[in-house]
């Protein structure tokens, strides 16, 4: 009987280290007897929620994943159903793993939730979701690096209720999956109480995968978490980058954050300002409680879901100085320049290799 596993985020708990390891380990998963398909994107499998989400919203990350526009996204929807369908058919593997974070924070309606259910139905004859839920002032400071590190800069402020309702309320998250998928097959996980303290070791029991399988995990870190002066410069810069979430916006800005992410620097820690924290908390204190006993069978004290509430510290939005930029600034500078030379020599290399002069 095949089996499905559908990891689903939450945004910003590993998702692209355990996405990257997957991929990585594509033969080893094989091998013991999981799939990890290449239809719905090599690593990411982000067209899981592009091709299910309702025309009208998800531009961003339909260009993410090289749709330009609702109507392409139409067009190409029964050519990936089809693939996809394919790569699992002519698999032998009797488990098949997908992974895409956005399914849980795009597929805010029910019936985008069904639609891709309806997919996934004829693939397996059963499917278990893994959503992974973080402390949401946790989440909602990693949520904001992610969104400066992409093009964005908007200051970080609180959140609306949108997004409130959206991102943080995981009472309905899980109320809504529950209800398409059932209750029954949803596996709901602590991302600040893993097993073993290890994102890949607590899903391999939450999606009940072979022990003996060799991983393959990334080799530099992803990710890596800015602090409040790389933030900050690069929210500035993204000011300037009109056109921010289009096509030829990400083109202009290309591995920028990557590089601003290079940089050392001895600057402050990122934090969200003073109260936001507790009144994240105290408004989701009621969802986080239905959560906890639904799923975990208890509530733990001062919240209900996460437990003790160690806030760090708490800061003012930071304010660069001209000379604090200006410093970055030549050293993104310095690090372009060692990667265009070092590019430009593997070109020479690779002309001479093929007979060049």
């Amino acid at each position: 009987m095949k089996r499905l596993i559908l990891h689903i985020g939450v945004e910003n708990t590993a998702s692209t280290y355990l996405q990257q390891t997957f991929a990585n380990s594509r033969d080893a998963l094989r091998d013991a007897g999981v799939l990890y398909p290449h239809a719905p994107g090599d690593t990411n499998h982000i067209k899981l929620a592009v091709f299910t989400l309702d025309d009208a919203r998800g531009t961003d990350i339909r260009m993410m994943a090289g749709v330009g526009s609702p109507e392409d996204a139409f067009a190409l929807r029964a050519g990936f159903f089809d693939e996809l369908a394919r790569e699992v058919s002519e698999s032998s593997c009797e488990t098949v793993l997908l992974s895409n974070e956005h399914c849980a924070s795009r597929l805010i309606h029910e019936d985008e939730v069904r639609r891709l259910k309806d997919m996934l139905a004829p693939l397996a004859e059963a499917i278990t979701v893994v959503v992974y839920l973080r402390r949401q002032d946790e989440a909602m400071l990693s949520m904001y690096s992610t969104a400066v590190r992409s093009g964005s800069s908007q200051r970080l402020s609180f959140p609306s209720a949108d997004v409130i309702a959206a991102r943080f309320d995981y009472e309905k998250l899980l109320q809504r999956w529950a209800t398409v998928f059932g209750r029954e097959n949803i596996v709901a996980r602590l991302f600040n109480h893993l097993h073993n303290g290890d994102i890949l070791d607590d899903f391999a029991v939450a999606a009940a995968l072979p022990e003996d399988i060799g991983w393959s995990e990334p080799e530099t870190p992803l990710n890596t978490r800015l602090d409040a002066k790389q933030v900050e410069y690069l929210r500035i810069l993204n000011t300037f980058f009109a056109g921010a979430g289009d096509q030829s916006h990400l083109m202009r800005r290309g591995n920028l954050s990557d590089v601003v992410a290079q940089i050392k620097h001895s600057g402050v820690p990122l934090a969200l300002p003073p109260g936001f924290a507790e009144e994240l908390l105290q408004r989701m204190r009621a969802s986080n409680g239905a959560v906890a006993r639904e799923y975990f069978g208890r509530e733990l004290p001062v919240d209900p879901l996460f437990g003790e509430a160690d806030f760090p510290p708490a800061a003012e939005p930071y304010d660069i100085t001209l000379d604090e930029f200006a410093k970055i600034t030549a050293d993104v500078w310095a690090l372009k320049h060692k990667q265009s030379r070092y590019l430009l020599h593997r070109l020479r290399e690779a002309w001479k290799a093929r007979g060049g002069s």
